[in-house]
């Protein structure tokens, strides 16, 4: 049976949700055994499974529930305790998987029940192994259309701001609990009047602790991606601006230190699988330093061709009294049981929402079999608004750990899929095109030749239009080409035609002719006097057209 601690943080984180939904919460892990998770140091380890159900309580059942039932999100973790050289006691926890199903109608749970489960263990020291995978906890989940996978950014990213919000959680713990121990020491009138003070100066003694860097002494973050040097250029990868009195980026070792002295050793962890690769080879590798190590680490088959992200926080547990009597957080069983339903659990199939619901079917009546203890049911009863409260508002909820998506509100994410969003942009694309198209056919409603005609209809309707028109409009100047304006004033030029027919009358007379050849070369001197007096005007009044022309050009 979960203890009331957990109990209490889970009903603070998931009672706020939307009211309408029933969670289940199974919790088991097995009885502590030895391990070498330090070297020459002795630990004890024990495997940690919470698997989590849920249930609109609109569809529930009387006669038989458990097929309404669907399994939403699991977490798996070691927790171990080692005894170092002086005596004292450290807990370290190892979160190895967690997972979800890809259920649409619940999501945002995954992360608030871890949450509330590394603040039922603190104090302890958190270690993460952040890497995308399609699926680790439910077979064939990878296949449901509803699960997507973060990429490796953003499950980095989405570590981090759960890992912030348990710093932050921790500090406010601290805060309270530290209160409630003063208040404890002075009872009566002036217990009274410190009580009282306490509470009005509550929110400039959280500000004052904000300021003062006390995160830093009583809870310290280590990012580190092996496969990027550069601080700089880790935070940019995953998009965060860290609280740099909390944060650190590398690792909390000694660079100089022996990596095989001081580097933890958990069961399925990348440092791990390559310390057991320099030991008993009596190679120079044994004696590697922590920074060495490190740099090897990023060019490994796991972190160098992918980024991954290595978590270490440091949480101090509070000094309230009541956290001794709590008990353990699950129903301890044997190692063996527990290898008996992990395997059983991970023969089921999650690929769709039917088989989702036939296999929790089948966990459950396992569970029960098995006699591994009752679940803790929590009943939401927030409204839709609420849902960001219950002190997580330093989590962006939008952001998942791998194979899954966790937002707190489901009605928001998944609206619209990529196929439907490119289809609407390409119909407004379309939209704007035919506006344009449209407006681009009131711009030419009238074309170049209609132009030209209405310019030469007031020409020939008046000389003078000519002129008043290139002076008040300059464009138009080009309209008319240069043999309209030469023919103008040929047509209405009298001595010209008079010079003309005079021409073609003297031509036909001496043509006609019979006289001699004195007359007739005295005919055909005089035709061609005449043919050269019609050039010489001819260019003559192409010259004054010119020059109007030009005249008219300046004005």
């Amino acid at each position: 049976m979960p203890s009331k601690t957990f109990a209490q943080h889970l009903d603070q984180l998931l009672k706020p949700l939307e009211s309408g939904t029933q969670f289940n919460i199974y919790d088991v892990q097995t009885e502590s055994s030895l391990s070498e998770l330090f070297q020459d140091k002795k630990s004890t380890l024990q495997h940690h499974l919470i698997l989590v159900t849920g249930i609109k309580t609109k569809n529930i059942i009387s006669d038989n529930n458990e097929q309404n039932y669907q399994l939403i999100c699991g977490i798996e973790t070691d927790e171990y305790m080692t005894v170092h050289d002086n005596g004292e006691l450290e807990k370290t926890l190892y979160i190895g998987k967690v997972d979800t199903t890809g259920t649409p109608e619940f999501k945002g749970v995954v992360n608030r029940v871890l949450q509330a489960y590394i603040k039922s263990v603190s104090p302890c020291t958190v270690h993460v192994f952040a890497r995308s995978q399609p699926q680790y906890l439910f077979h064939l989940s990878a296949r449901n259309k509803n699960k997507q996978v973060l990429s490796d950014r953003n499950l980095i990213r989405w570590w981090y701001k759960v890992l912030t919000a348990c710093l932050e959680q921790n500090r406010q713990q601290k805060e309270e609990d530290k209160k409630e121990e003063i208040l404890s020491e002075k009872p009566g009138l002036f217990g009274s009047l410190w009580k009282w003070m306490a509470s009005s100066n509550d929110s400039t003694s959280r500000e004052q602790t904000k300021s003062s860097n006390t995160i830093q002494k009583q809870a310290t973050a280590w990012l580190s991606i092996p496969s990027i040097d550069d601080e700089q250029s880790t935070w940019y990868e995953i998009g965060e601006k860290p609280d740099l009195s909390v944060w650190r980026y590398g690792f909390p070792y000694d660079p100089n230190a022996i990596a095989t002295n001081v580097l933890p050793r958990f069961e399925d962890d990348a440092k791990a699988r390559l310390l057991k690769t320099f030991e008993g080879h009596g190679d120079d590798n044994t004696n590697m330093s922590v920074k060495d190590f490190w740099a090897m680490l990023g060019i490994t088959e796991e972190c160098g061709h992918h980024l991954t992200g290595i978590f270490v926080v440091k949480l101090d547990g509070s000094n309230s009294k009541n956290k001794k009597d709590v008990g353990n957080i699950s129903k301890e069983i044997k190692r063996e049981e527990y290898t008996i339903f992990w395997n059983y659990f991970m023969n089921l199939n999650f690929e769709n929402e039917k088989n989702n619901k036939k296999s929790t079917k089948k966990f459950v009546t396992k569970w029960n079999s098995m006699k591994l203890g009752e679940p803790l049911i929590v009943n939401t009863s927030g409204s839709a608004r609420s849902v960001k409260s219950a002190n997580l508002t330093t989590i962006n909820t939008s952001a998942a750990p791998s194979s899954s998506i966790l937002t707190s509100d489901p009605k928001q994410v998944n609206i619209l899929s990529t196929s439907e969003i490119k289809h609407r942009s390409s119909s407004n694309i379309n939209e704007i095109l035919t506006r344009s198209t449209s407006k681009s056919k009131q711009v030419n409603v009238l074309s170049t030749s209609s132009i030209k005609r209405r310019a030469i209809t007031s020409t020939n309707n008046n000389k003078t239009s000519l002129s008043s028109t290139l002076t008040s409009e300059p464009q138009q100047v080009n309209v008319l080409p240069t043999s309209s304006i030469k023919r103008r004033p040929v047509a209405n030029s009298k001595a010209h035609n008079n010079i003309t027919n005079t021409t073609i009358t003297i031509s036909s007379s001496s043509t006609s002719s019979s006289e001699g050849t004195i007359t007739d070369a005295f005919a055909a001197s005089q035709l061609q006097s005449s043919k050269r007096r019609q050039k010489s005007n001819l260019d003559d009044i192409d010259e004054i057209s010119t020059v109007q022309a030009k005249k008219a050009r300046i004005l």
